[in-house]
């Protein structure tokens, strides 16, 4: 699964792109596991997740494809 996560690190929106498969479902948690709210804006193989009022620090994204899940460290400034 090849997926672009861009910028990071950010300080308010991070786009990912999964240009072979569409994107089934996304999450964002903290190092401690828990879920994030986070506003996402998107359809298929383009997401946006609104990370403006995240707090600082690294969080975790798990996105789901036809393929399976593949998680990814960002880091909001």
């Amino acid at each position: 699964m090849s997926v672009r996560i861009f910028p990071n690190p950010t300080s308010d929106y991070l786009y990912l792109e999964s240009p072979s498969l569409p994107i089934s479902r996304l999450k964002v948690y903290d190092l401690n596991g828990n879920e994030m709210r986070v506003p996402t804006a998107g359809v298929g193989t383009r997401q946006t997740l609104d990370l403006r009022k995240m707090n600082r620090g690294i969080y975790l994204v798990r996105l789901w494809t036809e393929r399976g899940m593949k998680g990814y460290k960002i880091l909001v400034e």
